[in-house]
């Protein structure tokens, strides 16, 4: 079945800070496909932006792009997603943030979650409290 992930990013106030869509091709997923795939997409659009830049008809000498470019020539490297996803799950683990699948917070990684044509997954990010 093929379905579409609604990913948001919320406040612990139900405010959306960030929105997006990811398609899946899968009768049943777990939270932490859920985790990965989401990680996944950010790294690739990260990637993307890397090959998008600094696309010029005609390319500058490299003294030219040190006048006219100065510091924007730091370019990002390129991500390899396994360690960001691997972080995540243990940003997970740690009680970094929540999830909420519908609106039923999941706790288990390897809780089944069966796909539907349209899945919304909200991640709530937890503040530490400072001198609290």
């Amino acid at each position: 079945m093929m379905g579409l992930i609604v990913i948001k990013d919320e406040t612990l106030f139900g405010v959306v800070t960030q929105e997006q869509r990811l398609t899946i091709v899968k009768e049943t997923l777990t939270l932490r496909d859920i985790i990965t795939a989401r990680v996944e997409e950010e790294v690739r659009k990260h990637n993307a932006t890397i090959s998008e830049r600094y696309q010029y008809l005609i390319d500058l000498s490299p003294a030219e792009k040190r006048l006219n470019l100065g510091n924007k020539l730091k370019r990002k490297k390129s991500i390899d997603p396994q360690e960001p996803v691997l972080k995540a799950i243990e940003a997970f683990r740690a009680n970094a943030f929540f999830v909420l699948v519908g609106n039923q917070q999941v706790d288990d990684l390897e809780e089944v979650i069966p796909a539907s044509r349209e899945l919304e997954v909200s991640f709530v990010k937890l503040t530490p409290l400072i001198g609290g």
